[in-house]
C-alpha cells in the first residue's frame, strides 16, 4: 500500500504535458509506466538487465529502456537527442526521477544531474543520511519544494523519503 501511495504522490507532483521523463534506477518501470500520460517521451535506465527486459516487454513507442550503469544518465540524454527521439526544447519540461540504492548517488551521477539540470527532480531515498548528503551537493542547482517521509516498513526504523526539487 505504501509503494502505491509513493507512486500516487509522484504522479500528483508531476505536472501534465511534460516533454521528457528520465527514470533513473527505474527497475521494471514502476514509476515511468504510471507517468506515461504526462510525457511525450520516457527514458528508463537501470543496471539490472532483467528488470530492463521486463520494462521493455510491454513498452509503448514513447518508452526507451536502457540497461546501463547510472553513470550513463548524461549519455542516455545525449543519445536520445542524437537519435532525434527528443525535441531540442525537451529539457524545458524534463523531469528526472532517481531512486538509488541505500548508498545514494555517486559523485559522477550528482554531477550528471547538475549538468543536465532538469526542471523537476524527484529523489526517492531509503536512506535519509545519504539523501541529506546528496541534497547538500545538489542544493546550488536545485531548490527543495517538499520532503515527504513514508513509513514503508512499519515497526522498523526504515523509511522511504521523497524529495521534490526544482531547478
Amino acid at each position: 500500500d505504501v509503494a502505491q501511495a509513493l507512486r500516487n504522490l509522484i504522479i500528483d507532483l508531476v505536472p501534465p504535458n511534460q516533454n521528457l521523463l528520465i527514470d533513473a534506477y527505474c527497475g521494471a518501470g514502476f514509476f515511468a509506466k504510471a507517468l506515461l500520460d504526462k510525457f511525450e517521451r520516457v527514458i528508463g535506465i537501470d543496471w539490472d538487465r532483467f528488470a530492463i527486459a521486463a520494462a521493455k516487454g510491454n513498452a509503448s513507442k514513447k518508452e526507451t529502456y536502457i540497461a546501463r550503469d547510472l553513470e550513463g544518465v548524461a549519455w542516455a540524454v545525449s543519445a536520445a537527442f542524437a537519435s532525434g527521439d527528443v525535441l531540442s526544447t525537451a529539457l524545458a519540461a524534463t523531469t528526472l526521477i532517481v531512486d538509488p540504492p541505500a548508498t545514494g548517488l555517486t559523485e559522477a551521477v550528482r554531477k550528471a544531474i547538475t549538468d543536465l539540470a532538469p526542471e523537476t527532480l524527484i529523489y526517492v531515498s531509503c536512506n535519509p543520511p545519504t539523501l541529506a548528503r546528496d541534497l547538500k551537493e545538489l542544493h546550488h542547482r536545485f531548490a527543495i519544494h517538499s520532503i515527504t517521509p513514508l513509513d514503508m516498513f512499519p515497526q522498523t526504523a526504515e523509511i522511504e523519503v521523497l524529495a521534490h526539487l526544482h531547478a
